[in-house]
């Protein structure tokens, strides 16, 4: 006789046993998962593996070798590996956004960081340098040499990372780790009537909470619940995690079993505390609607002990690195702790100026020094034919030198905007070609 499935029902769900636990039956748990954790932490037993989606998505954004081991990880504990539909949906969306923000971010960006930072570099310093330098001739044909030999160096670097690109696209459509994945263990989703229902949950759950009130909550004890970060990340549709929370549950009643979560999500709190711990009352919630345990993980920690590697993602996304806005102190600092601006007068950046800065498409101060730093030797010899420029003046024209789209500058006495004449940008056309080369 076939068995009947269990499911998520008004009486077994995370809300149904959020405060629902005796004394007893908590000491139960914490004896049991802590005789064990341990163990499971170091990936070596046989307890089945949920991988959540952004463990799947950082293997995209790690080193190459790095990725080597941690594939062989995955294929050699294959019959381990579960991955729900919930996070199967999330994998498909986000697959190709990371895929492409790792050429773009690291791959095609070292030979724009080797031009910025080491070829302009030595060129700046022979150009700033260049009297005194007559003293010295043995640096001055040293500089000479190691310049013939970067530049020549930052041709094939250029000629490498075109290759990469090919394969970059090859990815896309030939891809080891998505061949892999559709082969892993199955797992039953929620159905319609399970989804309406833990959805209500859920908005009954967040009815009286807002983004403002998200990071103080998940702070409290036992005042976290899968999908609360999204309140403030994804507002349009923060059921995912809770969703995956359900189907994970669904699975150990049906299953009778213990499971591993591994996760790299303990930005946001979802599952993790800051400290990289888990939120024990998940833990117990899920042991009073199935008896059984589940270890939330931090993939991180599992990985970099088992595999000896490097899991830090190298592709920047705004949930980890804050972005500076751009203000008149964030301008000031840039400006007084930038060699760019040596002996230039140091002026303050009114309100006008920043709307000239948002005007041509800049909202980041990050996006200002990166485009400034990759024209530094271009900006020397402006400011060699124009003596007296001001801070303001030495952004707005390394702006121009370095973004083709600067065509609008604000007039400072009555805040029109003004398109700059094309014979006028002409002559940053010039110096951006001087950069290129």
């Amino acid at each position: 006789m076939e068995q009947i499935k269990k499911t998520i029902t008004e009486e077994n769900s995370f809300f149904a046993k959020r405060t629902s636990s005796s004394i007893s039956q908590y000491k139960e748990c914490i004896d049991k998962y802590s005789a064990e954790i341990e163990k499971e932490v170091s990936l070596k037993t046989k307890t089945l593996i949920f991988l959540d989606t952004n463990v799947l998505l950082r293997y995209y954004s790690i080193s190459f070798t790095a990725r080597e081991k941690l594939f062989e990880f995955l294929v050699t504990n294959k019959k381990r590996i579960v991955v729900t539909p919930q996070i199967q949906i999330e994998f498909i969306r986000n697959r190709e956004d990371s895929i492409q923000k790792f050429f773009e971010q690291v791959t095609s960006k070292i030979p724009q960081d080797f031009n910025t930072d080491i070829v302009n570099k030595m060129k700046s310093f022979s150009e700033q340098n260049k009297v005194v330098l007559k003293d010295y001739p043995f640096v001055e044909r040293g500089i000479e040499e190691y310049q013939a030999k970067l530049e020549a160096l930052l041709k094939k670097l250029n000629t490498e990372v075109e290759k990469k690109k090919r394969e970059h696209l090859d990815l896309i459509f030939k891809d080891n780790l998505l061949d892999f994945l559709a082969t892993c263990n199955p797992c039953d989703g929620l159905t319609a009537e399970e989804l309406t229902l833990i959805k209500r949950h859920f908005d009954l759950l967040t009815k009286d909470i807002n983004a403002e009130t998200v990071d103080s909550l998940i702070k409290k004890p036992n005042g976290a619940f899968p999908g609360l970060g999204d309140i403030k990340n994804k507002p349009e549709d923060p059921y995912g995690d809770y969703i995956i929370f359900h189907e994970i549950m669904k699975f150990m009643m049906n299953q009778n079993a213990d499971v591993i979560f591994l996760t790299f999500d303990n930005t946001k709190g979802d599952w993790m505390n800051k400290n990289k711990t888990p939120h024990l009352h998940y833990i117990q919630n899920i042991y009073c609607n199935t008896g059984r345990i589940l270890y939330i993980l931090d993939a991180e920690r599992s990985f970099g002990e088992l595999l000896n590697i490097n899991v830090d993602s190298l592709v920047s996304t705004n949930e980890e690195i804050p972005l500076n806005s751009i203000t008149a102190e964030s301008l000031m600092k840039f400006a007084l702790h930038s060699p760019i601006f040596d002996g230039a007068k140091i002026v303050p950046f009114e309100d006008r100026f920043i709307q000239e800065l948002q005007t041509n498409g800049y909202k980041y101060m990050s996006e200002i020094e990166r485009d400034m730093n990759k024209v530094a030797y271009a900006i020397l010899q402006y400011r060699k034919k124009y003596t007296v420029l001001n801070s303001i003046g030495i952004i707005r024209g390394g702006l121009r030198i370095a973004n083709r789209n600067y065509k609008f500058q604000v007039n400072s006495l009555d805040g029109s905007i003004i398109k700059i004449p094309q014979e006028s940008l002409d002559e940053y056309k010039k110096l951006s070609e001087l950069s290129e080369n």
